[in-house]
């Protein structure tokens, strides 16, 4: 059934495996070729959880081929990252924000963006005090997407 052809199909099978709980299952279908079922596929393992898939998440996150995928599919990525993630979740994701990048600045900028946001969902001190540490960076990128994460997690304290 996870070849059939029309993506719909895949989806639908990625909706029931979800209401089983077969997170090991949904997670093959990171690497189909149709957009929208990898996107449920993420969204899918974001809802139930399944921890296994960390190391998976942040290595296609690292890769150079990441900045290739549409925004939806990153932040899809980021999203899932953040709901599986372990001790090391917070570091990693300070390592993305403050990595420095000489070349394709503006593909980096959105894994910067991402990384930002992911902190902010998080929003313990920890998190904080990064994006707080990255709002006092010479580095005008870093300093735009922790004011504007930071923005983020002060809108989201008062409601």
């Amino acid at each position: 059934m996870a070849l059939h052809p029309s993506p719909l199909v895949r989806q639908a099978v990625i909706q029931a495996l979800t209401e089983f709980g077969e997170a090991k299952s949904i997670s093959d279908f990171f690497e189909d070729n149709d957009v929208t079922v990898r996107i449920k596929a993420l969204q899918a393992i974001a809802q139930i959880g399944y921890p296994p898939v960390y190391k998976r998440l942040i290595k296609t996150i690292k890769h150079r081929k990441f900045s290739e995928l549409s925004y939806n599919e990153q932040k899809a990525y980021f999203e899932c990252l953040v709901a599986n993630g372990n001790r090391r979740l917070i570091n990693d994701l300070e390592k993305i924000l403050f990595k420095w990048v000489l070349f394709n600045k503006k593909k980096y900028l959105i894994k910067r963006q991402l990384s930002a946001t992911a902190l902010a969902r998080i929003g313990n001190d920890t998190a904080i005090s990064i994006l707080n540490k990255g709002r006092q960076k010479r580095n005008e990128d870093i300093r735009a997407v922790c004011e504007t994460a930071l923005k983020f997690v002060e809108m989201k304290n008062q409601k």
